[in-house]
């Protein structure tokens, strides 16, 4: 649902953004960044695009595979 953007996650650039900036480097952050948010709506009623979702994903694949994304 996350990389088919019906995950519910609001885009990094939305408007009303005022916590979401920058890289996001680790797991703990990204959940620590968008676990205090709502989501726009439930996991896979709709659609719109977030880039968060992917880095979300990325992040996770990071803390399970031990590299960095790009050497992943």
């Amino acid at each position: 649902q996350l990389l088919s953007h019906h995950g519910g996650v609001r885009h990094f650039t939305d408007d009303d953004d005022t916590s979401i900036r920058g890289e996001v480097a680790r797991l703990e952050e990204t959940v620590a960044r968008f676990g205090s948010e709502k989501l726009l709506f439930a996991p896979g009623d709709r659609s719109a695009y977030s880039s968060a979702g992917y880095v979300v994903l990325g992040c996770a694949l990071e803390s399970v595979g031990g590299l960095p994304y790009f050497d992943l």
